[in-house]
């Protein structure tokens, strides 16, 4: 017998051991979820104080975590990005008419990609990728009011949280910002700034064309002695808006689905729309995003159907060809029909909208298949100065053409240092070095050689 403080035990020492083995057999080993949204590995959406798994919602238990029963799941971070007033009997869609009324088809785009992005993970998992969304339009065009209320729709009205600025970031808080959130939107507002704006931190495009994939934005040492590094993927989808479209090359125009935003269209009833959305209280509509995700199933069945049919309908229907302009808007489409599994769309709007994707992949194809704005403005001012050479009977006001090729019917030749000094010669605003050297290689119109 072994004698302890206030108990003997008269056992032996494998009795023990399989009491101890019982015992321990019953202690749930609780894992830490780093971000907010879907877990692609076990299948579940932690959402702060609800968590939905295929179809079911679950609560925090009285030792502050999810049991699933196969696994038990926490939020490894104190933010509580958002805040849900889930009611099981009560779906709150009467909304979606209301933002029909006050942004048409914008406003049914924009709620089609931010029910696209709720299942962004399962959607690369299909199509190895997914595709950004450009908001644009100047001031005054309520593009704020549209994003702003959807986050209300997804749970993140408490904070009146629009979305970040990544030209105001350092490239550790914008890499953080990206990976905080999974099947969520990303949204950067207002990133590309003026050239010469000394304070601002020029944020460059080029950097997202690795989130289009899933990859990672960015990787860094483990303090851990070894060679360790923690990259971890992108698991969101990504929300362009500000005032102007973006500039950058090709390969980023091509990921992004656009739509512009102006005034036109304003009336005295989308005026009240929108001002019902401004006015609309958070709590009366923060519980939809959990209704939608117990629809997963629904939806990415729909969605799984419709996107091979629909890529294949643009190809034939607007002639564009490039393979990621049609597979980033086919994506588009299918949502907006999967998503009628859950909100009021009449076959006539459904029908619109299919039509106003297309209209925007014939679009995008125009704007990736046309120069860099940096490369037009170069071919005008050297269109101009050649047009300049010569005085109305043809002869030559200059020793020297900026053409310098020897067949100049068929090539041209340009020294940037000669047409520097002849552009400020002519007072014209001219790109920098730096610009004319980068972009000129993508030269379209005009082939580089």
């Amino acid at each position: 017998a072994s004698v302890a403080a206030g108990a003997i035990w008269r056992g032996t020492g494998d009795q023990l051991d399989r009491l101890i083995e019982n015992q321990t057999r019953r202690i749930k080993t609780v894992e830490m979820q780093e971000f907010t949204g879907y877990d692609r590995k076990r299948e579940v959406y932690l959402l702060g104080d609800l968590a939905v798994r295929r179809g079911r919602v679950f609560t925090l238990n009285e030792e502050d975590f999810f049991d699933f029963g196969d696994c038990a799941l926490k939020l490894g971070t104190s933010e509580r990005l958002l805040e849900l007033d889930y009611d099981p009997d009560r779906v709150p869609t009467d909304w979606f008419p209301v933002v029909i009324d006050a942004f048409g088809m914008n406003g049914l785009i924009t709620v089609s990609f931010w029910m696209l992005s709720l299942f962004a993970e399962q959607v690369r998992s299909r199509t190895k990728s997914l595709g950004f969304l450009e908001m644009t339009g100047l001031a005054g065009t309520r593009k704020s009011t549209l994003i702003e209320f959807l986050w209300k729709v997804f749970g993140r009205g408490h904070d009146q949280y629009e979305g970040f600025d990544p030209s105001t970031a350092t490239a550790a808080a914008v890499a953080r910002e990206l990976v905080k959130v999974s099947n969520l939107p990303v949204v950067l507002i207002e990133g590309d700034r003026t050239e010469g704006a000394p304070h601002s931190k020029k944020f460059e495009w080029e950097e997202l064309k690795k989130l289009f994939n899933g990859n990672s934005p960015r990787s860094r040492g483990v303090k851990n002695g070894g060679g360790e590094t923690y990259a971890p993927p992108f698991r969101a989808a990504v929300v362009i808006a500000q005032n102007d479209a973006v500039n950058a090359s090709v390969p980023v125009l091509e990921r992004i689905m656009a739509i512009h935003f102006d005034k036109s269209g304003f009336t005295p009833e989308s005026r009240k729309a929108a001002e019902r959305m401004e006015n609309w209280p958070s709590e009366e509509l923060s519980g939809f995003i959990v209704h939608a995700l117990r629809r997963e199933a629904d939806f990415l069945k729909i969605w799984s159907d419709c996107y091979g049919r629909y890529r294949e309908e643009l190809a034939a229907t607007t002639s564009v060809g490039n393979l990621r302009l049609l597979r980033n808007h086919a994506q588009l489409a299918a949502a907006l029909t999967a998503m009628r599994c859950i909100l009021p769309i009449s076959d006539g709007l459904h029908r619109q909208g299919l039509e106003f994707i297309a209209q925007m992949t014939r679009q995008r194809q125009l704007v990736a298949s046309s120069d860099h704005p940096v490369v037009e403005k170069f071919w005008a001012i050297f269109d101009y100065l050649v047009e300049l050479e010569r005085d109305d009977s043809g002869t030559m006001r200059v020793e020297r053409s900026l053409n310098n090729s020897r067949k100049p019917e068929e090539t041209i030749a340009v020294s940037l240092p000669q047409f520097f000094e002849r552009a400020r010669n002519h007072n014209q605003q001219i790109p920098s070095d730096d610009e004319l050297r980068r972009h000129l290689k993508t030269s379209k119109v005009r082939k580089f050689i």
